[in-house]
Protein backbone atom coordinates (compact mmCIF):
# COMPACT_ATOMS: atom_id res chain seq x y z
CA UNK A 1 0.00 0.00 0.00
CA UNK A 2 1.48 3.54 -0.98
CA UNK A 3 0.83 7.21 -1.32
CA UNK A 4 1.50 8.98 -4.15
CA UNK A 5 3.21 12.36 -4.54
CA UNK A 6 4.33 14.26 -7.72
CA UNK A 7 7.75 16.64 -7.65
CA UNK A 8 8.64 18.55 -11.36
CA UNK A 9 9.71 15.02 -13.44
CA UNK A 10 9.11 12.22 -11.01
CA UNK A 11 6.22 10.38 -9.53
CA UNK A 12 7.25 8.94 -6.39
CA UNK A 13 5.39 5.89 -4.42
CA UNK A 14 5.68 6.18 -0.69
CA UNK A 15 4.82 2.92 1.87
CA UNK A 16 1.31 4.50 3.33
CA UNK A 17 2.46 3.25 6.98
CA UNK A 18 6.08 4.29 7.00
CA UNK A 19 6.74 7.25 4.44
CA UNK A 20 9.00 5.14 3.22
CA UNK A 21 10.07 5.49 -0.44
CA UNK A 22 8.64 2.31 -2.17
CA UNK A 23 9.16 3.54 -6.23
CA UNK A 24 9.97 6.35 -7.93
CA UNK A 25 9.45 7.48 -11.74
CA UNK A 26 10.86 10.11 -13.42
CA UNK A 27 9.09 11.70 -16.75
CA UNK A 28 11.17 13.10 -19.66
CA UNK A 29 9.15 16.07 -19.15
CA UNK A 30 7.79 18.27 -16.48
CA UNK A 31 4.56 16.44 -14.39
CA UNK A 32 2.28 18.94 -13.56
CA UNK A 33 1.50 18.84 -10.02
CA UNK A 34 -1.78 20.57 -9.83
CA UNK A 35 -4.02 21.10 -12.64
CA UNK A 36 -2.60 17.37 -13.48
CA UNK A 37 -2.27 15.59 -10.41
CA UNK A 38 -1.91 11.69 -11.10
CA UNK A 39 -5.40 9.35 -11.69
CA UNK A 40 -5.63 5.85 -10.59
CA UNK A 41 -6.89 2.95 -13.14
CA UNK A 42 -8.91 0.39 -12.59
CA UNK A 43 -5.91 -2.38 -12.37
CA UNK A 44 -4.00 0.50 -9.82
CA UNK A 45 -1.97 1.99 -12.38
CA UNK A 46 -1.25 5.80 -12.49
CA UNK A 47 -1.84 8.06 -15.12
CA UNK A 48 0.65 10.84 -15.02
CA UNK A 49 0.28 14.36 -17.22
CA UNK A 50 3.79 15.68 -18.40
CA UNK A 51 3.08 19.28 -20.47
CA UNK A 52 6.42 19.84 -21.22
CA UNK A 53 5.97 22.81 -23.53
CA UNK A 54 4.02 23.28 -26.84
CA UNK A 55 3.75 19.71 -28.80
CA UNK A 56 5.12 18.18 -26.46
CA UNK A 57 2.88 16.91 -24.43
CA UNK A 58 2.65 13.50 -22.73
CA UNK A 59 0.64 11.23 -21.25
CA UNK A 60 2.45 8.27 -19.09
CA UNK A 61 0.78 4.90 -17.55
CA UNK A 62 3.12 3.69 -14.55
CA UNK A 63 2.14 0.66 -12.85
CA UNK A 64 1.91 0.42 -9.23
CA UNK A 65 5.69 -1.18 -8.91
CA UNK A 66 6.55 2.32 -10.59
CA UNK A 67 6.94 1.17 -14.48
CA UNK A 68 6.30 1.98 -17.32
CA UNK A 69 4.08 0.60 -18.94
CA UNK A 70 3.19 3.04 -22.11
CA UNK A 71 3.13 6.91 -22.85
CA UNK A 72 0.82 8.49 -25.37
CA UNK A 73 1.24 11.85 -27.10
CA UNK A 74 -1.17 14.43 -26.12
CA UNK A 75 -0.61 16.47 -29.28
CA UNK A 76 0.95 14.78 -32.23
CA UNK A 77 -0.98 17.21 -34.52
CA UNK A 78 1.44 20.36 -34.70
CA UNK A 79 -0.41 23.07 -36.00
CA UNK A 80 -3.24 22.84 -33.41
CA UNK A 81 -0.40 21.40 -30.84
CA UNK A 82 0.13 22.77 -26.76
CA UNK A 83 0.41 21.28 -23.87
CA UNK A 84 -2.74 19.76 -21.86
CA UNK A 85 -4.64 21.98 -19.79
CA UNK A 86 -6.93 20.41 -18.58
CA UNK A 87 -7.62 17.93 -14.91
CA UNK A 88 -5.84 14.34 -15.10
CA UNK A 89 -7.16 11.78 -17.04
CA UNK A 90 -10.17 10.07 -16.40
CA UNK A 91 -10.75 6.37 -16.46
CA UNK A 92 -13.58 4.52 -16.98
CA UNK A 93 -13.18 0.65 -18.03
CA UNK A 94 -10.98 0.59 -21.59
CA UNK A 95 -11.48 3.90 -22.13
CA UNK A 96 -9.07 7.25 -20.85
CA UNK A 97 -10.04 10.55 -21.91
CA UNK A 98 -7.41 13.47 -21.98
CA UNK A 99 -8.50 17.07 -22.50
CA UNK A 100 -5.16 18.73 -24.86
CA UNK A 101 -5.88 22.39 -25.58
CA UNK A 102 -8.31 22.03 -28.77
CA UNK A 103 -9.08 18.51 -28.58
CA UNK A 104 -10.57 15.59 -26.07
CA UNK A 105 -9.06 12.62 -26.56
CA UNK A 106 -10.07 8.68 -26.02
CA UNK A 107 -7.13 6.35 -25.12
CA UNK A 108 -7.15 2.83 -25.14
CA UNK A 109 -6.61 1.96 -21.04
CA UNK A 110 -4.72 -0.23 -21.93
CA UNK A 111 -2.37 0.14 -24.57
CA UNK A 112 -2.59 4.23 -25.12
CA UNK A 113 -3.77 3.91 -28.40
CA UNK A 114 -6.23 6.54 -29.28
CA UNK A 115 -9.95 5.60 -29.66
CA UNK A 116 -11.26 8.55 -30.95
CA UNK A 117 -10.95 12.48 -30.49
CA UNK A 118 -13.39 15.81 -30.22
CA UNK A 119 -12.53 19.33 -31.08
CA UNK A 120 -13.59 21.17 -28.16
CA UNK A 121 -15.76 24.37 -28.82
CA UNK A 122 -13.08 26.83 -26.90
CA UNK A 123 -9.44 26.27 -26.72
CA UNK A 124 -7.95 25.69 -23.24
CA UNK A 125 -11.53 26.65 -21.78
CA UNK A 126 -12.86 23.06 -20.88
CA UNK A 127 -13.41 20.82 -18.06
CA UNK A 128 -14.76 16.86 -17.66
CA UNK A 129 -16.70 14.26 -15.57
CA UNK A 130 -17.96 10.75 -16.68
CA UNK A 131 -20.80 9.27 -15.68
CA UNK A 132 -19.71 5.32 -15.79
CA UNK A 133 -23.46 3.94 -15.54
CA UNK A 134 -24.77 5.57 -18.41
CA UNK A 135 -21.30 5.45 -20.70
CA UNK A 136 -21.37 9.00 -21.31
CA UNK A 137 -18.42 11.81 -21.17
CA UNK A 138 -19.75 15.47 -20.16
CA UNK A 139 -17.60 18.62 -21.36
CA UNK A 140 -18.51 22.03 -19.98
CA UNK A 141 -17.46 24.19 -22.70
CA UNK A 142 -17.50 27.98 -22.90
CA UNK A 143 -17.60 29.95 -26.22
CA UNK A 144 -19.72 33.03 -26.18
CA UNK A 145 -21.99 30.78 -23.98
CA UNK A 146 -21.14 28.06 -21.24
CA UNK A 147 -22.02 24.62 -23.13
CA UNK A 148 -22.89 21.52 -21.75
CA UNK A 149 -21.71 19.01 -23.98
CA UNK A 150 -22.54 14.62 -23.70
CA UNK A 151 -20.34 12.67 -25.58
CA UNK A 152 -20.36 8.95 -26.00
CA UNK A 153 -17.76 7.62 -24.08
CA UNK A 154 -16.68 4.80 -26.50
CA UNK A 155 -16.62 6.41 -29.45
CA UNK A 156 -16.53 10.56 -28.89
CA UNK A 157 -19.55 11.39 -30.87
CA UNK A 158 -21.54 14.11 -29.74
CA UNK A 159 -24.82 13.27 -28.78
CA UNK A 160 -26.25 17.04 -27.89
CA UNK A 161 -24.89 19.73 -26.34
CA UNK A 162 -26.72 22.55 -24.50
CA UNK A 163 -26.75 26.39 -23.01
CA UNK A 164 -25.48 26.13 -19.47
CA UNK A 165 -25.19 30.46 -19.03
CA UNK A 166 -22.67 33.13 -19.30
CA UNK A 167 -19.02 32.39 -20.78
CA UNK A 168 -16.36 31.70 -18.73
CA UNK A 169 -13.74 29.60 -17.33
CA UNK A 170 -15.30 26.19 -16.21
CA UNK A 171 -14.15 24.66 -12.98
CA UNK A 172 -13.71 20.77 -12.27
CA UNK A 173 -17.33 19.69 -11.96
CA UNK A 174 -18.35 16.53 -9.77
CA UNK A 175 -21.27 14.49 -10.96
CA UNK A 176 -23.33 13.48 -7.75
CA UNK A 177 -26.28 11.22 -8.27
CA UNK A 178 -27.12 12.42 -12.08
CA UNK A 179 -26.78 16.22 -11.21
CA UNK A 180 -23.72 18.24 -12.35
CA UNK A 181 -22.06 20.59 -9.94
CA UNK A 182 -19.80 22.62 -10.68
CA UNK A 183 -18.86 26.66 -11.48
CA UNK A 184 -17.97 29.37 -13.76
CA UNK A 185 -15.31 32.32 -13.36
CA UNK A 186 -16.40 34.52 -15.24
CA UNK A 187 -18.64 38.00 -15.58
CA UNK A 188 -20.28 37.36 -13.55
CA UNK A 189 -19.28 34.20 -11.46
CA UNK A 190 -21.40 31.48 -10.60
CA UNK A 191 -21.37 28.27 -9.25
CA UNK A 192 -24.16 25.57 -10.93
CA UNK A 193 -26.34 22.20 -10.60
CA UNK A 194 -26.70 20.48 -14.03
CA UNK A 195 -29.57 17.94 -14.58
CA UNK A 196 -27.90 15.17 -16.88
CA UNK A 197 -30.72 13.34 -17.09
CA UNK A 198 -33.18 16.11 -18.11
CA UNK A 199 -30.56 18.06 -19.75
CA UNK A 200 -31.66 21.66 -17.98
CA UNK A 201 -29.98 23.88 -15.67
CA UNK A 202 -31.02 23.34 -12.11
CA UNK A 203 -29.84 26.25 -10.09
CA UNK A 204 -27.04 28.70 -10.18
CA UNK A 205 -25.71 30.57 -7.07
CA UNK A 206 -24.20 33.89 -7.68
CA UNK A 207 -20.41 32.68 -6.31
CA UNK A 208 -17.35 30.99 -7.40
CA UNK A 209 -16.34 27.85 -5.82
CA UNK A 210 -12.51 28.09 -5.64
CA UNK A 211 -11.98 24.20 -6.52
CA UNK A 212 -14.01 21.26 -7.44
CA UNK A 213 -17.36 21.26 -5.09
CA UNK A 214 -18.01 18.07 -2.48
CA UNK A 215 -21.64 17.31 -2.37
CA UNK A 216 -22.81 15.26 0.92
CA UNK A 217 -25.59 15.35 3.79
CA UNK A 218 -27.79 17.30 1.30
CA UNK A 219 -25.32 20.00 0.82
CA UNK A 220 -23.10 20.68 -1.88
CA UNK A 221 -20.00 22.34 0.15
CA UNK A 222 -17.34 24.31 -1.77
CA UNK A 223 -14.49 27.73 -1.17
CA UNK A 224 -14.62 31.48 -2.49
CA UNK A 225 -12.65 33.09 0.28
CA UNK A 226 -15.26 31.56 2.55
CA UNK A 227 -16.33 28.12 3.10
CA UNK A 228 -19.83 27.59 2.07
CA UNK A 229 -22.53 25.02 2.18
CA UNK A 230 -25.21 25.58 -0.34
CA UNK A 231 -28.91 23.22 -0.59
CA UNK A 232 -27.50 20.91 -3.22
CA UNK A 233 -31.92 20.81 -3.83
CA UNK A 234 -32.32 24.92 -4.76
CA UNK A 235 -28.85 26.73 -4.43
CA UNK A 236 -29.70 28.62 -0.92
CA UNK A 237 -26.85 29.55 1.34
CA UNK A 238 -27.58 27.10 4.32
CA UNK A 239 -24.31 28.32 6.34
CA UNK A 240 -20.70 30.43 5.86
CA UNK A 241 -17.19 30.19 7.65
CA UNK A 242 -15.35 33.21 7.04
CA UNK A 243 -11.86 33.28 7.12
CA UNK A 244 -10.56 36.97 8.39
CA UNK A 245 -7.13 36.94 7.80
CA UNK A 246 -6.82 35.80 3.52
CA UNK A 247 -9.01 33.89 1.55
CA UNK A 248 -9.24 30.03 1.28
CA UNK A 249 -8.49 27.16 -1.52
CA UNK A 250 -10.06 23.87 -0.57
CA UNK A 251 -9.51 20.40 -0.89
CA UNK A 252 -12.30 18.15 -0.10
CA UNK A 253 -12.74 13.92 0.70
CA UNK A 254 -15.18 11.90 2.60
CA UNK A 255 -16.30 13.23 5.88
CA UNK A 256 -13.60 15.97 5.92
CA UNK A 257 -12.99 19.51 4.30
CA UNK A 258 -9.64 20.62 4.27
CA UNK A 259 -8.64 24.44 3.52
CA UNK A 260 -5.37 26.23 3.62
CA UNK A 261 -4.93 29.64 3.59
CA UNK A 262 -3.47 31.22 -0.12
CA UNK A 263 -0.16 32.83 0.39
Amino acid sequence: VYNGAVFNRSTIGFDAQTGKVVWKFTAQHDVECCANSPSIGPNGEIFVAAPGGPNAGTLYTVSSTGKEIWRHSINPFSKDGSEALAAPALISGDTSVIIGYRHVQGLSTKTGLEKWRYRVVAPGLNSMVISAPTGKLFLVSSDGHAWVIKLDLSTGKQEGKWVLGSSGDPRAPVLVDNILYGAISGQPSYTYAWDIKLNKLKWTANVLSAGQPAVAHGLVYLTSGDVLALNKTNGNEVWSFSSATSSLRNNFFTGVSVSHRAP
